[in-house]
């Protein structure tokens, strides 16, 4: 067992950084943009829908007006949390990390563009909901944090495990966004490169210490000496 964790609070993403929940949200994308009469993106396209807003991904990269991407996403909402959310399988070794973490005290947060109620039923799901102090995400019951941006989401993490030096706590993801995310509240970052935006992505975004799978993490987070 890791002997001496490094960070006070772990702050992770969610989608390709404590779940791969890729399978379910582009078959779920696909059937919004086909019941709305889109064509259907390459594969290489389909894959940058996972992590982004949606709105966003929907305006960008199939080029909605933002009133239409609005709908769109409704309908993802709807198809996803009927069928798309049964495709996703939870990373190898999440459940010992986050076990070692909540062992030795550290407190641990979800900063996620996905809305919490989905968090809560996927981290249910895996058995994984036990170690986290809370869920940071958009809740869509909540006019202000239904359009949370990353920085925002990665404050009220921070907020959650009770830590206000941003040096004491450290953010994980997988794209650009938790990189800038990270830039711009002052928090140390570890890109999980073994998520969804790649290697070059987290690089390209100015992210320095990279993570190619979850057994990676482990001498990132902790120290052998006690």
């Amino acid at each position: 067992m890791p002997q001496k964790p490094l960070y006070h609070a772990v702050i992770l993403d969610f989608d390709g950084t404590v779940c791969a929940t890729g399978e379910g949200i582009i078959y779920s994308v696909k059937q919004v943009l086909s019941t709305m009469g889109y064509p259907i993106p390459s594969p290489v396209v389909l894959q940058k829908f996972i992590g982004p807003p949606p709105v966003y991904s929907y305006m960008t990269f199939c080029g909605m007006p933002k009133a239409e991407a609005e709908k769109a996403l409704l309908l993802f909402r709807k198809i996803y949390n009927e069928e798309g959310w049964h495709r996703t399988k939870a990373y190898p070794n999440m459940d010992d990390l986050l076990k070692d973490l909540d062992r030795c005290g550290v407190k641990i947060c979800t900063a996620s563009s996905k809305p919490i109620r989905q968090i809560e039923r996927l981290l249910q799901k895996f058995h994984l909901r036990q170690y986290f102090c809370g869920i940071e995400g958009v809740d869509e019951t909540n006019e202000t944090k239904r359009g949370a941006d990353k920085p925002t989401l990665i404050r009220d993490a921070m907020a959650c495990c009770g830590v206000t030096d941003p040096q004491k706590a450290v953010m994980i993801g997988d794209t650009h966004f938790d990189v800038e995310g990270a830039k711009e509240v002052g928090i140390p970052f570890i890109g999980a490169a073994y998520g969804y935006g790649g290697r070059k992505e987290l690089l390209d975004a100015g992210a320095s210490v990279l993570a190619d799978s979850v057994k990676a993490l482990y001498p990132l987070l902790f120290s052998d000496n006690v």
